[in-house]
């Protein structure tokens, strides 16, 4: 078994994280042990303690870290950084460029009125 965990720069990681809360309706939290809790001091970007445990359960050699920052960078999609540790080549994977999910910009795309939602997709085929 390999468990590939992917780690964004954790304020960037934390940010994000408070910004699809607050669109998804949940409120951040003052309690440092919620899962809403976005201060810089979060166990949520605790990566240390997380890949620890990662490592404890299914070996240190079973976990694979993909660098999230790097992948964008490289190739605009963490999905070559992830699937480099699961398949042996990267080379016949479908196009990945453009797909884009769990994004700020699906989000803010989700807050335009229903109407402008629908137009948009059906004229982008």
């Amino acid at each position: 078994m390999t468990v590939v965990v992917t780690l964004r720069e954790r304020n960037d990681y934390l940010r994000s994280w408070a910004e699809h809360l607050t669109r998804d309706g949940f409120t951040l939290s003052d309690d440092p042990n919620s899962f809403a809790y976005v201060q810089p001091d979060s166990w949520l970007a605790d990566y240390d303690s997380l890949l620890a445990a990662y490592r404890n359960q299914f070996g240190q050699e079973s976990v694979r870290v993909v660098d999230y920052e790097a992948e964008i960078l490289a190739h605009t999609s963490v999905i070559p950084g992830i699937m480099k540790h699961i398949v042996a080549t990267t080379d016949n994977l479908p196009e990945w460029h453009g797909v884009f999910k769990n994004s700020s910009k699906q989000f803010s795309e989700m807050q335009k009125p229903f109407l402008q939602r629908v137009i948009h997709r059906l004229t982008r085929r």
